[in-house]
């Protein structure tokens, strides 16, 4: 089993549904977090100190037409955090990202244009501090040529990036990756489709043998690695399905995997 995998074995889940990648598709996901250690002494004395995983969230990717190699597709995303405000307690505000987002289907899901909304929800009962509600906030994106246009709220300058790669997103590299047609090589990276990290690698993982739920699988992986960015490995099983996606304090993990 590859070291990624260390925290979250046993949220992976098995799945017997058969599932194919070229289709229209709907694929969910729950979001598990490490953000603490508990410690605590064994009856010698030692100090035993052991990663707290909770979760806090979801991410729903749903791509509503079949995807032919090297021609426009679209994704609709819904990718929703919860977070809490003090270690121990309840989540306290949910923000929720959707997008649309259009792409080709190429070997690594470049971008061509998207727009996003952003909001934040409080989560009753509100505790320790008082939380309004904010309203949502929308940008769009534009590729063109070898620039990168991201444009907010009316009266902000819009954000320009130059290009030394193509540019890709989680969510389109994921369906790079579940489709088959993922190369390795180097990408620019629209980290939340708002974030621009240019220069990162997709590269190639070994096989990691998995025990789920009593069955064995062969998952692989590749994964996303660069200056300024924890690595994220993105494992998917034998019928390509997108298993699990892991950095180094969150993973995504599969709940449900159905064609359209």
């Amino acid at each position: 089993m590859h070291q990624s995998f260390d925290l979250y074995p046993g949220y992976l889940r098995h799945f017997d549904e058969a599932f194919d990648p070229a289709k229209p598709y709907r694929i969910e996901y729950e979001i598990h977090a490490q953000r603490n250690y508990k410690k605590w002494r064994d009856e010698n004395g030692k100090q035993i100190v052991e990663p707290q995983v909770r979760s806090e969230g979801s991410l729903v990717i749903e791509r509503a037409t079949s995807a032919k190699p090297g021609q426009p597709c679209q994704l609709k995303v819904e990718h929703v955090r919860a977070w809490r405000t003090w270690t121990d307690a309840e989540p306290a505000v949910k923000q929720i990202l959707r997008a649309d987002i259009d792409y080709t289907a190429d070997a690594i899901g470049s971008l061509n244009k998207w727009n996003m909304t952003y909001h934040s929800i409080p989560i009753p009962p509100v505790k320790f501090y008082k939380f309004e509600e904010l309203p949502p906030f929308a940008k769009t994106g534009l590729v063109g040529g070898n620039r990168v246009i991201i444009t907010g709220a009316e009266g902000t300058p819009p954000a320009i990036h130059e290009l030394g790669h193509a540019p890709t997103s989680l969510y389109t590299l994921m369906d790079a990756v579940q489709s088959g047609r993922i190369k390795t090589g180097h990408v620019d990276y629209l980290d939340d489709l708002t974030m621009f990290r240019p220069g990162l690698e997709v590269c190639t993982l070994p096989d990691s043998e998995n025990e789920i739920e009593g069955h064995q699988h062969i998952m692989k992986g590749h994964a996303l690695v660069g200056p300024a960015l924890l690595p994220q490995y993105i494992w998917q099983d034998e019928q390509s399905r997108i298993h699990a996606v892991i950095g180094r304090n969150v993973a995504y993990v599969l709940t449900k995997a159905v064609n359209l």
